[in-house]
């Protein structure tokens, strides 16, 4: 994905996304949200020693480790979102088909382990 892309699906204008990374430019939460929305990854990924503190240091907010804990549990699902949401009407059909024949499945095994 070029620059220019990534800065049309974040909503951001010709070489902001340019100055963002070479820290130029102040960035809001909602711009951040909107790039790595662009980029179907989770904002997390952006700050490289996220995911690298040690166990044992417990230094962190109780707020931030609980956010933290929900980004990394909830990564896969934005993105699946995200795929969704960028996708054209013919294909969220057949995304929502998918979906529909899975949950009829998931049902149909409920049902019979039920019996059992």
């Amino acid at each position: 994905m070029t620059l220019a892309e990534v800065e049309g699906r974040a909503g951001l204008t010709d070489g902001n996304l340019s100055r963002i990374e070479r820290g130029k430019q102040w960035v809001s939460e909602e711009v951040l949200r909107n790039i790595a929305q662009a980029l179907l990854v989770r904002v997390a990924e952006f700050f490289e020693d996220f995911d690298t503190i040690p166990a044992h240091v417990n230094h962190m907010h109780p707020v931030m480790q609980e956010l933290k804990d929900v980004l990394r549990q909830t990564g896969d699902e934005v993105r699946l979102l995200t795929v969704y949401r960028l996708a054209s009407a013919d294909d969220r059909t057949i995304i929502d088909s998918a979906v529909d024949d899975v949950v009829e499945r998931l049902d149909i095994v409920g049902i019979l382990n039920k019996r059992k």
